[in-house]
């Protein structure tokens, strides 16, 4: 992690889902905005956005949820079950308030996470 970035991380609990997250907030009160990374398919947001970190100094806060299916987001009961670009999307919005965020700057998605926030 970039050394000018507090991380937080969790996962919030949503009709039988555990929402991942991570939370980079700018230690040193740099930066400006809210940044949402969504990954793609298949992979988790922390393998997918991590090593560009650093070269997002501009941002005050970037929000990386781990998608549906993916990384550390899973069933309660550890189970796979189906689900719609719909639960994908509220499961975004249930993140992004429970961070308090009322407001994003800038969504970058690719693949899937760019599907997301299209619905």
């Amino acid at each position: 992690m970039h050394a000018d970035y507090r991380l937080e991380r969790g996962r919030l609990e949503r009709q039988g889902q555990y929402v991942a997250w991570r939370h980079l907030h700018r230690s040193n009160g740099g930066g400006q905005g809210t940044l949402l990374l969504l990954h793609g398919a298949g992979v988790a947001g922390e393998l997918t956005w991590q090593p560009m970190i650093g070269h997002l100094e501009s941002w005050r806060d970037i929000i990386v949820p781990d998608l549906r299916g993916m990384g550390l987001t899973q069933d309660s009961d550890g189970q796979e079950r189906g689900f719609t670009l719909e639960d994908v999307a509220t499961d975004i919005e249930a993140v992004l308030h429970a961070r308090g965020c009322e407001r994003l700057d800038t969504v970058v998605g690719y693949s899937f996470g760019g599907w997301s926030p299209c619905v």
